[in-house]
């Protein structure tokens, strides 16, 4: 089909001018014009063939000139009979005229739309011509932007000279009756004309990025067509002509290359946003941290490294027990030694005497962890819920029991540190009332999975691998089996909002029949289809001294012939080799922590080379270990080699590790990991690290490609709002 698509404005004459010139064999204006031989000459250059549909675009304010051009269209198909030519007149629904920016703006979007349908009819082998020989001057703009985006074969106006006629040729113009007006125009007044082809468009390469069904017009049931008014392709076209506008110039751009891991749409984005982004720097001021932190709070986000066993809170762990009220009046009832005891706790909570009460718990049951099993005839979780539930009234007191000096954040760093080395037990005793200690049963795992999720909705995460092992769990009340179901019924409840998936730990200081199970229990879960697609992977945690992963590799064959994804907790206190091990002989995928990798430059490039992912947590790393915190009074302390890693190109990501115990969220961390490193992390950093936790994620890849699509979306979003401004504005 070929169509033709003009605009028309209050003279109804501009039909026939452009007829004469497209389909002189239905009316011949030119016929007796001077220079008729070159006006044929450039119709056939042009391939100019006669229109099957003419498609005019006008407003309603424009009546006598529509019905002028109806009356002229009637009257030469009545008397070309069956060689007559199809016609409609577009108007759009309650726009009169054009006058206001508005009313401008909802007839660009109209002209584009009847331009972009008329594309799409005459695509395989019509012809579509545009025409900018009628109506306002805005209108004919509009039209030459459908070309330029388009395409057509060719762009036609029709010069005048009218000024020229004489006062009774241009008297005979005025009073034409379009009735019969059936014959060509004589010399005089047809030389006042000329046809004019601006040239051939080819359609914009944008244009395959816009799907047609969006746009499409309803056929009309007469020749006489309303549309409703829109936006929407006007404002979608504009946006992808800056977009490639920014490709072209960020392409030349050096930094760009450095920046092609990063997410691929920031490329599209205005060169001085891109600036921004890259001079933009987080942690660097304090007084500006709560300004940052609610912008990375609005990022999208991955959290790799989350363990079940670390994210409650004092105050949650207490909430926790509540659960429980009823089992620890009965076991009170059954043992008189639990019901004593809790009242002596009680009486020392009361009365805030913290040395009193840590003097007690030393003397009558040795370390908080000893409390689980302090009561032969109170089973597990009871004793410890029982001791949680006195606190009831004041959770400051049990965060002092818990942390005691470490409340001080100058004092909760570098707490593992020894003379010789390394020792992680003044950490892991910061969680000795929860983990496997409280989550025996199913309300208490259940809750310990809710906090997380909905704290991770709260904080925006998008992405959640929570690690756990379910055998540590097991008690009178549930197998391994039932806490994996638990944990996996919780999660399912926030689907919606948060994409999950549960990483089983296997610790290195088990025993060998230990992990044995372990590793079964999982291959197990995998067979027999009960996972229902929630097992992320398996991770090897615990003392690194413990077993080397050379020793483990025969175990966990079966997982890797299974083809699981695979992280292991490795160069977190220990020498690099042991992060090499962990990568050669059990094929990791990534790496958790991986803080002394960055001691051997060699494996750093095959990390690089292999593309294997670094679990890196800020706030844990800085208590265990001990970095500098440039927020903090400063201590001689080594750099943390998060800033190393990424400027090596390695796959960073950010994590909480232990979110109830470092106190932490995921936005807090990536403004603790921008604290730690000198001069800052810039935006572009961490939205680099942001990239790498999704791209890491143990997620099948459609699911995976299509988060970090709609992520994407929402960053960009987040990128062309105000809040760039406000983050260099200051407080």
């Amino acid at each position: 089909m070929n169509i033709t698509v003009m605009t028309l404005g209050n003279s109804w004459l501009i039909v026939p001018e452009l007829i004469g010139f497209i389909a002189p064999q239905l009316f011949d204006f030119y016929r007796f014009h001077p220079q008729s031989s070159e006006i044929i000459a450039l119709k056939e250059r042009y391939n100019i063939k006669r229109p099957d549909e003419l498609w005019i675009i006008t407003t309603s304010t424009e009546l006598k000139s529509i019905d002028n051009t109806i009356t002229w269209l009637n009257s030469l198909n009545a008397k070309l009979r069956n060689q007559g030519l199809k016609y409609k007149i577009i108007t759009i629904k309650g726009i009169k005229d054009i006058f206001t920016q508005q009313e401008c703006l909802l007839m660009r979007d109209s002209i584009l739309r009847v331009a972009f349908n008329a594309r799409n009819k005459t695509e395989l082998t019509g012809q579509l011509l545009l025409s900018l020989v009628g109506g306002r001057k805005m209108m004919s703009s509009d039209l030459q932007y459908a070309a330029s985006f388009f395409g057509c074969d060719a762009l036609i106006h029709i010069a005048d000279k009218i000024y020229e006629l004489q006062n009774q040729e241009r008297s005979l113009l005025d009073s034409i009756n379009p009735k019969d007006f059936l014959l060509p125009p004589g010399k005089n007044i047809s030389s006042a004309f000329m046809p004019i082809v601006i040239g051939h468009y080819p359609a914009s390469p944008l244009l395959s990025l816009i799907d047609s069904q969006d746009y499409t017009l309803p056929e009309p049931l007469t020749n006489i067509q309303l549309i409703e008014p829109d936006t929407k392709l006007v404002t979608t076209l504009e946006s992808m002509v800056k977009e490639a506008e920014s490709i072209s110039y960020n392409l030349k751009d050096p930094n760009t290359e450095k920046e092609s891991a990063n997410y691929a749409k920031i490329i599209t984005l205005n060169p001085l946003i891109i600036n921004r982004i890259r001079n933009i720097h987080f942690g660097v001021f304090p007084e500006k941290s709560k300004l940052e932190l609610g912008f990375l709070q609005k990022l999208p986000k991955a959290e790799l490294h989350c363990h079940l066993g670390g994210v409650l809170s004092p105050k949650e762990m207490i909430e926790a027990s509540f659960l429980h009220e009823k089992e620890i009046e009965e076991y009170k009832r059954k043992s008189n030694s639990f019901k004593d005891d809790l009242v002596e706790i009680k009486k020392y909570i009361d009365r805030k005497n913290i040395d009193r009460l840590n003097n007690f718990i030393r003397r009558r049951y040795g370390t908080l962890k000893d409390i689980r099993s302090a009561y032969k005839d109170v089973p597990e979780p009871f004793s410890i819920c029982g001791f949680l539930y006195q606190f009831n009234e004041d959770n400051s007191i049990l965060e002092k029991i818990i942390y005691d000096k470490y409340l001080d954040p100058n004092h909760f760093r570098a707490i593992c540190r020894e003379t010789n080395g390394f020792n992680l037990t003044p950490y892991e005793k910061l969680g000795d009332l929860q983990g496997s200690s409280l989550l025996r049963t199913e309300k208490l795992i259940k809750y310990a999975v809710k906090t997380i999720a909905e704290k991770c909705i709260k904080d925006n995460v998008r992405y959640l691998e929570l690690r756990c092992s379910p055998l540590k769990y097991e008690s009178d009340y549930c197998n391994a089996r039932d806490v994996f179901n638990y944990i996996k019924e919780e999660l399912s409840k926030y689907k919606d909002k948060l994409v999950s998936r549960i990483l089983i730990i296997t610790s290195r200081h088990s025993s060998m029949s230990e992990i044995y199970k372990n590793l079964e229990f999982i291959n197990d879960l995998e067979k027999s289809g009960l996972s229902g697609g929630m097992i992320a992977g398996v991770d090897l945690a615990g003392n690194e001294i413990s077993k080397s992963p050379k020793e483990l590799r025969e175990p966990f064959l079966s997982i890797m012939n299974q083809c699981m994804a695979i992280t292991i907790h490795a160069g977190e206190t220990v020498d690099a080799e042991n992060i090499w091990e962990a990568v050669y002989h059990l094929s990791a995928e990534r790496i958790g922590h991986g803080l002394t990798l960055i001691k051997n430059k060699n494996l750093m490039n095959k990390f690089l080379n292999r593309g294997i992912a670094l679990e890196m947590c800020p706030s844990s790393n800085f208590q265990v270990i001990g970095y500098q915190d440039y927020a903090l009074p400063e201590i001689i302390e080594d750099e943390y080699p998060l800033k190393s890693y990424l400027d090596n190109s390695l796959k960073v990501t950010i994590n909480t590790d232990n979110p109830g115990i470092s106190k932490t969220t995921l936005s807090q961390e990536y403004l603790k990991a921008s604290r730690m490193i000198k001069g800052g992390l810039s935006l572009m950093d961490l939205l680099q690290i942001n990239k790498n936790g999704f791209t890491s994620a143990f997620l099948e890849h459609t699911q995976r490609r299509r988060l970090i699509l709609s992520v994407e979306e929402e960053i960009l979003k987040l990128l062309k709002e105000k809040s760039l401004e406000t983050l260099e504005g200051g407080v």
